[in-house]
């Protein structure tokens, strides 16, 4: 990016970029080139650090910075946090440095590689990235060979965790100097622009210098259950091709009408009907009542998807950076007993092998989703061991987002109330949905 001098950033989205602050200047214009994007573009100033937030920026460009194909979405952004002072190893930062210059003033990347060490810089809320190869030769100009990193993003593993300020002073370059996102997230106007510029709010996965290397198998994880859940498989229809009877779910899902169980009554008298998104808002727990082909299952699966993608927004937002856990309990009971956090992968048939304790530091940092399905599965005499089961988990980890799904009379009314569920009644399709239904 190009102000008062040449720097580095990162795209969050086609037109929002992250960069260091005091690469903008009060009168100098600022642009953005992407290397095989769309040449330089204008950007405006939608957040500026000042001393005590943080040296960064938020910029907006006037055009997409890149193009897509049809149907190709920006890749969800990541975030990390460093909690404790472990240094955490193989991280980089990718920049366009002085020193990385060749045939005179033409630019080109540098993937800086280096440790953070969480306690170094920690009373300024930066992170220090201390480089594991050899420190570039002092320039005989007396300018930094770093010049030109300033705004480059710092990840760790495919998660980003900083943006470059400067090249720490006193250390010969061996070193550069980040302002932390985590920092930068707890100022309300970064945090309300990044929101309001992509309806998503800014989610957090806690990095640790482990050899379990749970970040890692977290996006195994969200990729593998957005692809197992991310299609439907249509019964009771006769396709002459296998393939034919399953249907991608972002073409054929469609947002299902419910009334609240106990919902006040609109002006006809009737509980007021609403759209599955405006009944989750804002809330973390659901009991979700619906007959036999109503949407229960589908409505499950379009929740795992969403929440493995990180791609919930609007009325869903609060949802967004939790990792789903679906439970289908015709499939859990089969065992002698209900699984504890340790087991649900592996209760719930899934090939994947956790690193030990990832799915309790979930729960424990109220990032889980825990998609309940089918209560009504289960016998009638296991359905209180079930509920047993639900609030002791609900007890242990009481930031966890739950929705349960069951047929109407399977239990009571209330049945989950004093853990401040609400109920929802999903109704059968209205001939409006049907007709665009079949459109699809």
């Amino acid at each position: 990016m190009f102000g008062v001098a040449q720097g580095s950033g990162y795209l969050l989205s086609t037109r929002l970029v992250l960069t260091a602050r005091h690469l903008l200047g009060e009168d100098a214009e600022t642009t953005v080139v992407v290397p095989g994007g769309r040449g330089r573009i204008r950007c405006r100033t939608l957040w500026a650090g000042d001393a005590e937030e943080g040296d960064a920026a938020l910029l907006r460009a006037d055009e997409d910075l890149l193009t897509h194909g049809p149907g190709e979405a920006f890749p969800p952004n990541r975030f990390g946090r460093i909690d404790g002072l472990t240094p955490l190893l193989d991280c980089y930062a990718l920049g366009y440095p002085r020193v990385q210059r060749y045939e005179g003033q033409k630019l080109d990347m540098e993937q800086f590689l280096g440790t953070i060490k969480p306690g170094s810089g920690s009373m300024r809320g930066e992170y220090v990235v201390e480089g594991t190869g050899t420190p570039p030769a002092v320039r005989e100009d007396g300018e930094s060979p770093w010049a030109g990193m300033s705004g480059a993003p710092v990840f760790s593993g495919r998660h980003l965790i900083g943006v470059v300020t400067k090249d720490s002073a006193g250390w010969q370059h061996s070193r550069l100097n980040a302002v932390s996102l985590l920092k930068l997230s707890s100022v309300s106007a970064f945090a309300n622009a990044y929101r309001v510029s992509l309806a998503a709010p800014l989610r957090f996965t806690s990095l640790r210098q482990t050899p379990d290397n749970s970040a890692e198998f977290e996006d195994r994880y969200r990729t593998y259950i957005a692809e197992t859940f991310g299609e439907l498989s249509i019964f009771g229809l006769d396709f002459s091709r296998s393939e034919h009877a399953r249907w991608p779910l972002d073409s054929a899902y469609l947002s299902l009408e419910l009334v609240h169980d106990h919902g006040e009554a609109g002006e006809s008298g009737a509980p007021e009907r609403g759209r599955v998104e405006t009944a989750l808002r804002d809330r973390r727990r659901v009991l979700l009542r619906g007959a036999a082909g109503s949407g229960k299952t589908t409505l499950v699966q379009w929740l795992a998807v969403n929440a493995a993608r990180d791609s919930f927004g609007g009325q869903l937002a609060h949802l967004g950076g939790r990792v789903p856990v679906v439970l289908p309990l015709r499939t859990l009971v089969r065992g002698a007993a209900l699984p504890t956090p340790a087991e649900f992968l592996s209760a719930a048939r899934h090939p994947l092998s956790p690193p030990d304790g990832w799915m309790d530091a979930v729960l424990v940092e109220g990032r889980g989703l825990l998609l309940v399905d089918g209560v009504d599965e289960m016998p009638e005499a296991d359905r209180i061991r079930t509920k047993e089961w639900l609030l002791k988990l609900l007890a242990a980890y009481p930031l966890t987002a739950v929705v349960v799904t069951t047929r109407p009379t399977a239990v009571d009314d209330g049945w989950l109330s004093r853990k401040d569920f609400a109920e929802f009644q999903l109704l059968p399709m209205n001939q409006r949905d049907v007709t665009a239904f079949v459109r699809r």
